[in-house]
C-alpha cells in the first residue's frame, strides 16, 4: 500500500460546468476534463482529498462506484496539474501566509522547488543602475514581490534623494552614489548577482561599461531603455551564453537600411550623439510608463530565475505607449564581436 498522501490545494478554482465537463483553474493553468459524469467523480474525489489521504485509500472508499483503474487515472491526473498535492508540501505552505502565496505561487511552476527559489533569490544581490524614478518603479515592484531583498542602487541623477529609500524595513540597500566613475562601478559589479541598467538614450556609454565589466566577473545583466513614450526591455546578457552589448550594437547596424544606416552614422560622428551618449541620465517619459515597464522586466527577470520561458533570452521586447503595439526582435551572437568573442 502507497504510504504517501496527499490533498486538495485551495488555492485551485474548479467549475463544474454540466455533468459532462469541468474546468480547472490551477497553479500551472488552465484546462479542462470531459467524461460521463465526470463532475460527481471529480466531487467525490476532492471530498476525501479535503485533509490527507493516500491514493489507495480513496479506490478503497470509491471502489463501488468507480473501477480501480479509472479513479487512479483521474487522481493521477489531478496530481500532475496540482490540484492535489503531497502532504509534506502541504504544510511547507503553511509557512507563508496567503498574501505572500498569491504573489510567488505561480513561479513554482518552473524547474525550482518553492523552498529553493525564495531561499535563492532571498539571498542574492540586485544591482539597479538609473534615474531615480525608473528606480523608484522597479523597487517598488521588486519589493512588493516578496523574493528579493538586498538591493545596490546606483541613482543617476538627483543623488540627495537617494535616503527616501532607508525607510524600507524589509530590504538591505547599499547605495553606490558615484556610479559613473569607472571604480565606483566596478565596485558596484562586483558585489551584484544581478544587474538592472536603465537609460533614456539608446547607446549611452554606461551599457558599455557595465557591459564590459559584467563579461569580465561572468555577472548576467539586463538592458532598459526607456524614452518618452518608448521603451526597449532587454535583451538579457548571458556572458559565454547570449549575444554581449556589443553584437546588439553591431546588429542594428547591420539589419539597417542604407539610407538608416547613413543617417545613423552621421548622427553618431555628430557632436549631438556624443553629447546625448555622455549627457547625465535624467528622466523624459510618463511616470506610468515607467511602471508599466517596470513590471513586464520584473516578470520576465522572475521568469529567467525560476525556469520559465524568458521573452528577454536573446531578444529585445519594444513597447510604444502611443497606441500599445509590442514587438519581440531576436538578437544573435556576433561571432566576430570585438568585445566577447575572444571569451569563446
Amino acid at each position: 500500500m502507497d504510504i504517501e498522501r496527499y490533498i486538495f490545494d485551495v488555492s485551485n478554482y474548479i467549475s463544474f460546468i454540466d455533468s459532462s465537463k469541468v474546468v480547472i483553474k490551477a497553479t500551472t493553468k488552465r484546462f479542462q476534463v470531459k467524461g460521463d459524469n465526470i463532475s460527481t467523480a471529480i466531487r467525490d474525489i476532492i471530498d476525501y482529498f479535503t485533509s490527507p489521504i493516500s491514493i489507495s485509500e480513496v479506490v478503497l472508499l470509491l471502489k463501488d462506484r468507480y473501477s480501480e483503474n479509472s479513479l487512479k487515472s483521474l487522481i493521477s491526473l489531478l496530481i500532475d496539474k496540482k490540484v492535489l498535492i503531497d502532504e509534506s508540501y502541504s504544510e511547507h505552505l503553511k509557512m507563508y501566509s496567503r498574501d505572500y502565496l498569491e504573489k510567488i505561487r505561480y513561479y513554482s511552476i518552473g524547474e525550482k522547488t518553492l523552498e529553493s527559489l525564495v531561499d535563492e533569490l532571498n539571498s542574492m544581490n540586485i544591482g539597479i543602475i538609473g534615474h531615480k524614478q525608473f528606480i523608484d518603479c522597479l523597487l517598488y515592484e521588486l519589493l512588493n514581490g516578496g523574493l528579493f531583498l538586498n538591493f545596490n542602487l546606483g541613482v543617476t541623477d538627483r543623488i540627495d534623494s537617494l535616503n527616501t529609500y532607508k525607510e524600507e524595513p524589509t530590504a538591505s540597500i547599499t547605495y553606490f552614489p558615484n556610479i559613473t566613475e569607472a571604480k565606483c562601478l566596478d565596485d558596484f559589479v562586483e558585489k551584484s548577482d544581478f544587474i538592472i541598467v536603465s537609460s533614456n538614450y539608446r547607446d549611452h556609454y554606461l551599457y558599455n561599461r557595465v557591459n564590459e565589466a559584467c563579461l569580465k566577473r561572468n555577472k548576467e545583466w539586463v538592458r532598459i531603455m526607456i524614452d518618452g513614450n518608448y521603451s526597449e526591455i532587454g535583451p538579457l546578457f548571458i556572458p559565454d551564453i547570449t549575444s554581449c552589448y556589443s553584437c546588439l550594437n553591431i546588429r542594428e547596424v547591420s539589419n539597417m537600411t542604407e539610407d538608416m544606416y547613413v543617417f545613423d552614422d552621421l548622427d553618431k560622428n555628430s557632436k549631438i550623439h556624443e553629447e546625448q551618449r555622455n549627457i547625465q541620465i535624467g528622466l523624459y517619459s510618463i511616470y506610468h510608463f515607467n511602471h508599466l515597464v517596470s513590471g513586464i522586466a520584473c516578470s520576465e527577470i522572475m521568469k529567467y530565475f525560476t525556469g520559465i520561458d524568458c521573452n528577454l533570452l536573446s531578444q529585445v521586447v519594444r513597447i510604444n505607449s502611443d497606441d500599445y503595439e509590442v514587438q519581440k526582435e531576436k538578437i544573435f551572437r556576433y561571432h566576430s564581436c570585438p568585445t566577447c568573442s575572444e571569451r569563446r
